[in-house]
């Protein structure tokens, strides 16, 4: 049972690792879809992405340490259990359509974390 909730906390991470930019590319495009396409929007829009992949990737540092402080309160095995099932519920939450950007993105900050969390736990 272990190995196997290790291999798909593996394969939610490099999920999440490789959905990260898409779902920005997808999330600035329905965005700006209304808007007149010139130079500036698109830097912008170019800008948003970069910086909502900047977003998920530092996430993981709190989720290392919220998993460092939770390891000495709640023991190993219930830090995990609770990082896995937060990242669940965060994983089916990003699969709801029409979420506003920031619920998208706060959604996609707290999976990658808990995930890391879980996965170092």
């Amino acid at each position: 049972l272990l190995w196997t909730l290790w291999c798909l906390n593996v394969f939610a991470y490099y999920g999440l690792v490789l959905l990260s930019p898409d779902l920005f590319r997808w999330l600035s495009q329905t965005t700006l879809q209304s808007a007149a396409s010139d130079a500036k929007e698109l830097t912008t829009k170019d800008s948003a992405l970069y910086v909502g992949a900047l977003s998920t990737a530092v996430a993981e540092l709190p989720g290392l340490f919220l998993s460092l402080a939770l390891i000495d309160f709640i023991g190993r095995r219930n830090t995990q259990s609770v990082m896995l099932l937060i990242s669940a519920v965060a994983l089916a939450s990003l699969c709801v359509p029409k979420l506003p950007r920031w619920t998208l993105v706060t959604l996609a900050v707290a999976s990658r974390a808990t995930v890391s969390a879980a996965f170092n736990a």
